[in-house]
């Protein structure tokens, strides 16, 4: 654990990896499920421990602070004033599955704020697939730098080309992930073709 004391000005880029709960169930998902249900965030999702992680990143002078799941970080019940907060003097990288309205997120931070916004394409994201590309086009349109990451889960393959089509015609950087793990008995990433 990081103590205060030990920071060096030289630390510029924190990763904040939230172990909390995620509304979504992704058959290929790396984190135990059990941990996901009901589990809620750290104290991070209270004003004390968010009081507490920012004295601790003001100590670092600017920095570039990526929230990532392990949990969905539009789950914390204080996200936007979380990423509100953190924006005031550092910026802001996010990782989330983008399963909640994103314009409070769009009226709360600046895209001058955010050095990356990265949206996992997952199976239940597909389902909301239309109303998906529409934000994310808004928010390419605002100037968000805008990322959106396919695991190429075997099932999933032969969608990445429409995919891929549909977002880089639109100036959005989409990214191809390989699956880590077993289908139908194979071994993944080594049993691609």
């Amino acid at each position: 654990m990081i103590k205060i004391a030990d920071i060096t000005p030289e630390i510029k880029c924190v990763n904040i990896i939230l172990q909390g709960p995620c509304n979504y169930r992704c058959c290929y998902c790396y984190v135990d499920r059990k941990r996901l249900d009901g589990v809620p965030f750290g104290p991070i999702s209270t004003r004390e421990g968010a009081g507490k992680l920012l004295a601790m990143l003001d100590l670092m002078g600017r920095s570039s602070v990526m929230l990532v799941g392990g949990g969905e970080a539009m789950l914390l019940p204080n996200f936007i004033e979380l990423c509100t907060s953190i924006t005031r003097r550092h910026k802001l990288a996010i990782m989330t599955n983008f399963s909640r309205p994103i314009e409070p997120f769009m009226e709360a931070v600046p895209p001058e704020k955010v050095s990356s916004f990265v949206i996992s394409l997952h199976p239940e994201g597909e389902k909301e697939l239309e109303g998906l590309k529409k934000s994310v086009c808004n928010m390419q349109k605002a100037g968000y730098p805008v990322t959106v990451i396919y695991v190429a889960h075997p099932f999933r393959i032969g969608n990445i080309p429409g995919l891929y089509g549909w977002f880089t015609a639109r100036d959005v950087v989409f990214k191809v992930a390989p699956f880590n793990g077993e289908f139908r008995g194979k071994p993944y990433p080594s049993s691609y073709t």
